[in-house]
């Protein structure tokens, strides 16, 4: 025995769509059209502002600023937040990255060097779990590729090129220090003689406990850093005189010249 629902045999029967749904597509690298991102402030030339939509300019002003190639074409300094990556010259270069397709594409555009570099970088910072990257290797194994993609998804994310945006990510994500590998820093004692010899030097006086210790913090960050994959850390005699230089200027330039008037004054009297 079966059951039926009473029909309306006058009751008109409308027929299944022949055509699937619309789904918003995707770009390629993962985000779906309705994304805006972060502003960035881009260069373009009259043609290119015009081929760009007008939902990701949210203004501008025209511009012959730049370098000499730049000042030939005149254009626009417009604020970008369209779904193109902007390079390191501040120009928009290219759609966004496919992850899946590109990684291992961007790996091989490194040389080797680099590439050890950039991927101790990112390990440095995490991206390869708690342990790091282990040692040799030939840069592409199933983790390499991996932590490139999440990094190319980062880059998509600032809507920057991968050159643009790693300067950004080192300066937001700090190294993680305690990861097995001893970081020897020189010792405080001789950075803070440095530092006083220094002060001595160029303003002719020694200065606060409180200062020498801001100056071993920061000299100390910098040798972390560049043991964990950051810039390389000056030398610690240059890296004393830009601190007073910078900390101390107005009255460091006023004892250079006094000491320039005493040596001129000498040389006037015959003493030098």
């Amino acid at each position: 025995m079966s059951f039926t629902e009473p029909t309306d045999p006058n009751a008109t029967t409308t027929p299944p769509s022949s055509t699937a749904p619309v789904i918003a597509p995707k770009v390629g690298g993962g985000l779906a059209p309705d994304v805006q991102l972060q502003p960035r402030n881009v260069f373009v030339t009259a043609p290119q502002l015009s081929g760009l939509k007008q939902q990701d300019i949210l203004g501008g002003t025209v511009s012959d600023s730049g370098d000499a190639a730049t000042r030939q074409r005149r254009g626009f300094d417009v604020s970008f937040v369209g779904q193109k990556l902007v390079g390191k010259n501040n120009t928009i270069e290219r759609d966004l990255y496919d992850p899946d397709k590109e990684a291992v594409s961007e790996l091989s555009r490194m040389t080797t060097a680099q590439r050890i570099d950039f991927q101790n970088k990112l390990s440095a910072r995490g991206l390869y779990g708690k342990n790091g990257r282990p040692q040799g290797g030939t840069g592409f194994d199933s983790t390499d590729i991996s932590v490139m993609r999440e990094f190319l998804n980062y880059a998509n994310s600032q809507g920057r090129t991968i050159e643009a945006v790693l300067p950004q990510f080192l300066t937001e994500i700090q190294p993680s220090v305690g990861m097995g590998k001893v970081i020897r820093t020189t010792a405080k004692q001789d950075i803070r003689s440095v530092f006083q010899d220094t002060t001595q030097k160029i303003l002719g006086r020694n200065v606060s406990a409180a200062e020498i210790e801001k100056f071993v913090r920061a000299y100390e960050r910098m040798e972390i850093s560049e043991a964990t994959g950051g810039v390389r850390a000056p030398n610690l005699g240059v890296a004393a005189e830009q601190q007073v230089q910078q900390q101390f200027g107005p009255e460091a330039e006023a004892v250079g010249a006094l000491g320039l008037f005493d040596i001129l004054d000498k040389k006037i009297k015959g003493l030098a």
